[in-house]
């Protein structure tokens, strides 16, 4: 049975900090900027897109305000800016 190629670049110490291990991976992976911060503000994009409750999204997120959760929701979510930007799409066939 054929065994898929391990990387080893990643294996050789353990993780001992979570921080160093993310940097690491994101360093082997040259995910230039991408922060577990990053991170959180996609997973909150991609429950907001997918229909989830800004209550239940601020929750998750342990935000004590509504408001901060619909700010960065906005903020990062293509869909949102394509909703703004068809508004300023005009019928010129009158």
């Amino acid at each position: 049975m054929a065994h898929p190629r391990k990387d080893t670049r990643l294996a050789r110490k353990p993780v001992i900090s979570i921080k160093r291990g993310f940097a690491a991976a994101v360093a082997s992976a040259e995910l230039i900027g991408l922060t577990p911060h990053v991170l959180r503000h996609t997973a909150a994009v991609h429950m907001t897109e997918a229909g989830g409750s800004m209550d239940e999204i601020a929750q998750y997120l342990g935000h004590s305000d509504t408001r901060i959760t619909s700010n960065t929701c906005a903020r990062y979510s293509p869909e949102h800016v394509q909703k703004a930007a068809t508004a300023l799409e005009f019928d010129f066939a009158c």
